[in-house]
């Protein structure tokens, strides 16, 4: 090998040394990152908890009582409509909460936080398999749970009356998940993309279990909202 074709190739080997070395404190850099946001996520948490039923608390409390008070059945009660919604989730938190917890709630905190830390570890599973992030670069999925745990999620999870969103929120990603298919890893990025992912990746059985659900919460929904008109 001539010293012309060698120059060319260390400049290149050198260049992919210093490329990798960044990349490596990139990825250190996020890993500390990540691990300081999930220390001030659960402090945050912990210092913004709410351990004692107000607001909408007390009406779930309310329904609850009235419930056992007339000897309802387990059922009847959480599928009983709260308004134009029926909320069985909540209901069956409220329930153990009361005959467990003492209405502290409790059980609404550790759904919620669980739900939330769910949601985050889906999202960086996806990333973390994207096939463009190679190396110390896939690390960058790291950034996606980081953008969820934030301080007002972690209020989501503290305070009990708001626990709906981070329930709602791992339903949602865990869907797009399941659109996204096994044997295509299309990204989820735009109404365009979940077309495709329903058409190609999601199971039959599956997409008719959703439209099996969704009609029914639909009827439900409708019910209460016709009746009063």
């Amino acid at each position: 090998m001539s010293c012309a074709d060698a120059s060319p190739l260390a400049s290149r080997t050198a260049s992919y040394r210093r490329s990798y070395q960044a990349s490596e404190v990139l990825s250190v850099t996020i890993v500390v990152a990540a691990a300081a946001q999930a220390v001030l996520f659960a402090v945050f948490l912990a210092r913004t908890i709410i351990l004692r039923p107000f607001s909408d608390m007390i009406s779930w409390i309310d329904v609850y009582l009235q419930a056992r008070q007339q000897h309802g059945g387990l059922l009847e009660y959480l599928w009983a409509p709260n308004n134009e919604h029926h909320m069985p989730i909540i209901r069956l938190l409220t329930a153990l909460d009361i005959s467990t917890f003492h209405a502290s709630g409790v059980p609404f905190v550790i759904a919620a936080t669980t739900a939330l830390v769910a949601a985050a570890l889906l999202i960086f599973r996806e990333l973390y398999r994207d096939r463009h992030l190679t190396g110390p670069l896939r690390l960058l999925a790291l950034l996606g749970p980081m953008l969820l745990l934030t301080s007002a999620a972690a209020v989501d999870c503290s305070i009990p009356i708001t626990s709906v969103y981070p329930l709602a929120l791992v339903c949602v990603i865990a869907a797009l998940v399941l659109f996204d298919g096994e044997a295509e890893r299309t990204r989820l990025t735009d109404a365009g993309s979940v077309v495709v992912g329903l058409a190609r990746g999601a199971a039959p059985r599956w997409l008719f279990a959703i439209a099996a659900v969704g009609a029914s919460y639909g009827l439900a929904y409708a019910r209460p909202v016709v009746g009063r008109i």
